[in-house]
């Protein structure tokens, strides 16, 4: 039987067929199953050689397999048809991404380790084929790859994560793994942490470390994924501290910091709400306290207000407190446009409910500095805190003042609106100017119509 690439060129690239290839060759028999994984090694020499060693060995294919692996990057000419000239033409083959991928799988289902780490020193590896690479390998030959990386100055960056996939704790005293982190601990805090971990090395290190416990504090200064090495970190201290939490250890020792590493506490902070610790008044007096941290940090707070607004109402906080607490957190818009019209969340619902003794201002500073401006709109909020708190459009208008809040002008009772813009919104300001006030009618927020007064905006809105 024949079987021209053209049939199954498209089969061969995409490994949502790779199974149905591998049925074909087991399926086929003596020179027929030759010729197919001879012709499938010349499409995808990965999959060639996973079709070649789950059939009964062929020394004729077998020798096939080394001799395109070992010639794989010697120029190849191919055929083309030209239909312009209607004669058929040879070019050189360019080698892409796809076909390196092939290549270092197979050598990897080869056991060709040397070539391996040849590429791999040499050359830039996507992380992808990396993760993959390991995946298929045995603890010598993964704690081999990492070295390699390490070594490779294209590469020493994808350490990170690369030894999760096995258990590495026996290579623990590798002098290999000895050397990878001490140029880690300069050059890459994450992936430090992570190989560290992987290899039973970050339990000994408060152990060894002249700083004792206060060198986790140390691993935190320039690592990126703070939430990962606070895991990892964290998990550890719970094996070596019977008495207390390992959250309470390692936020102990943050708190006797200065600077940057004192702000580390924000991080755990969050770790503590998210596993359901309830914050207490000192915690929030904590939170405040700590001061403007870095932008790095401040990321970090990006979907964690999201799903304060969105996701599932955490009882474990009380949300207007953990707003002002976060203040130096949080992210205060320049211009807050609040959305009009009738437009509920449950979760501010909630909260206005559970919460007994409300302060206005952290309320208001809640809903305008996160998205519940955008989810809820004014006239719910000061529906719900009129019902369950007595609060007044007057009292509600007063601590409003203290907001850059856009709104538009929907209708003017009294007054000269030359100074208005031409897209008709008014910025609300703390002070009123006695001469050259507008009485404005905000049809839109039916609970303060008519009581809302505010000076015209000259300015641009953007």
């Amino acid at each position: 039987m024949k079987i021209r690439k053209n049939q199954i060129r498209d089969k061969c690239q995409s490994d949502k067929y790779y199974a149905s290839i591998k049925y074909m060759a087991h399926s086929l028999r003596g020179k027929d199953r030759e010729n197919f994984i001879i012709t499938v090694c010349d499409l995808n020499i990965y999959l060639g050689c996973i079709c070649a060693l789950t059939c009964e060995k062929n020394a004729t294919v077998e020798e096939y397999i080394w001799k395109t692996l070992n010639n794989y990057f010697e120029p190849r000419k191919i055929k083309f048809y030209d239909k312009s000239s209607g004669i058929w033409k040879e070019n050189i083959k360019k080698l892409n991404s796809k076909d390196i991928t092939y290549y270092l799988l197979a050598c990897n289902v080869m056991g060709n380790m040397k070539a391996i780490k040849w590429y791999i020193y040499n050359h830039e590896v996507d992380k992808a084929i990396i993760i993959q690479l390991a995946k298929n390998m045995n603890e010598e030959q993964l704690v081999d790859l990492i070295y390699t990386l390490y070594r490779s100055s294209q590469n020493w960056d994808k350490i990170r994560g690369i030894g999760s996939t096995k258990s590495l704790f026996l290579y623990k005293n590798d002098p290999r793994i000895k050397k990878i982190l001490s140029g880690l601990w300069y050059k890459d805090r994450d992936a430090f942490i992570q190989l560290a971990y992987d290899t039973g090395w970050l339990g000994d290190l408060g152990k060894k470390a002249r700083k004792g416990n206060r060198i986790f504090i140390e691993c935190l200064v320039g690592a990126n994924k703070l939430l990962l090495t606070i895991e990892l970190i964290e998990e550890v201290l719970c094996d070596l501290e019977s008495d207390e939490s390992s959250y309470d250890t390692l936020l102990k020792l943050v708190l006797k910091e200065k600077g940057e590493r004192k702000q580390f506490a924000y991080i755990l902070y969050i770790q503590k709400i998210n596993n359901g610790y309830v914050m207490k008044a000192k915690d929030y007096a904590i939170l405040k306290g700590l001061g403007r941290p870095s932008q790095k940090i401040v990321n970090y707070f990006i979907p964690f207000f999201l799903d304060l607004v969105n996701g599932d109402f955490r009882t474990n906080i009380n949300l207007f407190e953990l707003g002002d607490a976060l203040s130096n957190v949080i992210v205060k818009p320049n211009k807050i446009t609040p959305k009009v019209g009738y437009a509920r969340n449950k979760n501010l619902n909630i909260a206005l409910k559970t919460t007994k003794n409300i302060d206005l201002k952290k309320v208001l500073f809640f809903y305008f500095n996160t998205t519940m401006s955008v989810k809820a709109s004014l006239d719910e909020l000061f529906r719900l805190l009129n019902m369950y708190h007595d609060v007044q459009p007057s009292e509600l208008i007063r601590e409003l003042k203290s907001f850059p809040i856009w709104v538009k002008a929907t209708g003017i009772e009294q007054g000269k609106s030359n100074n208005i813009t031409t897209e008709n919104y008014l910025k609300i300001e703390p002070q009123i100017v006695i001469g050259n006030v507008i009485l404005m009618s905000i049809v839109d927020y039916d609970y303060v119509l008519k009581e809302f007064v505010a000076k015209p905006y000259t300015g641009s809105i953007f």
